[in-house]
């Protein structure tokens, strides 16, 4: 499967609810990563306990977001943020959500105060004093480019699974009409309560496991009988500090490096379990489309560690992220895996040696380098020979140019955001009918 996110070629439709006129003063620039302009009150949000405060309607200010804060990231009516880039969790989850999204700005936190009316452009990635207009006339022309006609949908059926990334119901419910989810993200459904995971599995396992069997189940009924990849936890140790029960999370100085995925499953396996419990009781509900994804993989004992944990016949699938495991990837398909996805955002991030999160390095992160795509192709080769399906997700799936490399690739499958959904199913048809095309000629030519 690939994965797609939108970046400038992209089907989306902007929420627009403030009209801008032109000759005002920017207070804040960043990165436009979910578009619309609207106008709302600022609320910062420094620490868990500032995410009551954010109520409908509000723009939602913070360093950086994180899946503890998705209930109050429903309430808001923008998103802003000091770090993060396109693929970031604010932007992701902005684009889920349909809300304007800036990120990247650096000081947004600094220079905007509580109480402040802004209006967001997250078309350009800029901010203004609201009673500053903007005009909003590019943003039509913005957009003009990217709709696509139902004609062209209709026709665009392709051999390529097209399939949505998605972590929670209601992207799901926006994702019906493609091939199945690609990826199911779980630390948004994790905490739900405001409670860590960790904290719910030890003191309430139950309630953790309803969570996920309502949850998951839900977005396996609209599916049905289209595939759901479910991938296991996997939360960085400084993205749920703040959750009740988060405080003996530990401190570590790159958690991207750190205890997360199924590395910490296996070693802190309460929540693992839960997560296992409740994909069986779905089984038993014949919700049998739901598959599980194990993250952060870099070696074969993980896997086989982990199958000892699953006492019931389900898909199992590894994502792809280090270079470790694109050196492994033979010894993980002889192992008996049904899938792999790789995630060419910490695949580049681990290769590159550079957090995408980092504005001053940020020119240096690319998804798209050639060592990426040369580990990427690689990767492709091996799972075709084994028949291991292969997926991707990731910006590079959601760059028209690198998604038609994906398909002459062989990729199995192209897994995408929900608002790049159409875009990147159009990019497929036309390569797989030139790629037709060009073997037709070609056999005609001896």
């Amino acid at each position: 499967f690939v994965q797609a996110r939108p970046i400038t070629t992209l089907r989306m439709e902007a929420k627009q609810e403030k009209e801008l006129t032109g000759d005002e003063t920017v207070i804040l620039e960043g990165i436009a990563a979910s578009p619309g302009v609207v106008e709302g009150c600022v609320r910062i949000v420094a620490g868990m306990n500032d995410l009551n405060k954010i109520e409908r309607g509000d723009v939602l200010v913070a360093t950086m977001t994180s899946p503890a804060m998705i209930q109050a990231m429903k309430r808001a009516a923008a998103i802003i943020t000091d770090e993060g880039g396109r693929t970031s969790h604010a932007a992701t989850v902005s684009r889920e959500l349909g809300i304007p999204c800036v990120v990247g700005t650096e000081r947004a936190t600094e220079l905007l105060k509580d109480g402040d009316l802004i209006t967001i452009d997250a078309v350009h990635g800029k901010i203004y004093q609201a009673d500053e207009k903007p005009d909003a006339q590019d943003l039509a022309e913005t957009y003009e480019n990217f709709n696509i006609s139902e004609d062209m949908l209709s026709s665009s059926i392709t051999g390529t699974k097209i399939r949505a990334n998605v972590s929670t119901s209601y992207a799901a419910e926006k994702a019906i009409h493609t091939d199945g989810i690609g990826l199911l993200t779980a630390e948004n459904i994790l905490t739900e309560s405001g409670k860590h995971p960790v904290y719910l599995a030890r003191t309430n396992p139950e309630e953790l496991i309803e969570t996920i069997v309502r949850e998951v189940g839900s977005i396996a009924r609209v599916m049905h009988p289209k595939p759901v990849w479910y991938r296991s936890l996997d939360a960085y140790t400084d993205e749920f500090r703040e959750l009740r029960g988060g405080e003996e999370e530990p401190n570590e100085s790159n958690p991207i490096l750190g205890w997360h995925g199924i590395r910490r499953s296996l070693t802190q396996p309460e929540v693992f379990r839960c997560e296992i419990e409740a994909l069986r009781r779905l089984k038993e509900q014949e919700l049998n489309n739901i598959a599980i994804i194990l993250p952060f993989v870099s070696s074969v004992e993980e896997i086989r560690r982990a199958k000892e944990f699953l006492t019931f016949p389900i898909k199992l699938g590894v994502m792809i992220e280090t270079p470790a495991a694109i050196v492994e990837i033979e010894k993980f398909c002889k192992e008996g895996i049904d899938f792999a996805l790789i995630a060419s955002h910490s695949l580049a991030q681990l290769t590159l040696g550079v957090d995408r999160n980092n504005t001053r390095i940020a020119n240096l992160y690319s998804e798209s380098h050639p060592a990426i795509m040369t580990l990427i192709e690689h990767a492709i080769k091996v799972c075709k020979k084994h028949r291991v399906e292969i997926s991707i997700c990731g910006e590079v799936a959601n760059n028209p140019y690198t998604a038609e490399k994906l398909v002459e690739m062989g990729i199995d499958s192209i897994s995408v955001e929900s608002d790049a959904i159409d875009t990147i199913k159009d990019v497929v048809a036309r390569t797989e009918r030139k790629l037709l095309l060009d073997r037709a000629r070609n056999s005609k030519s001896f």
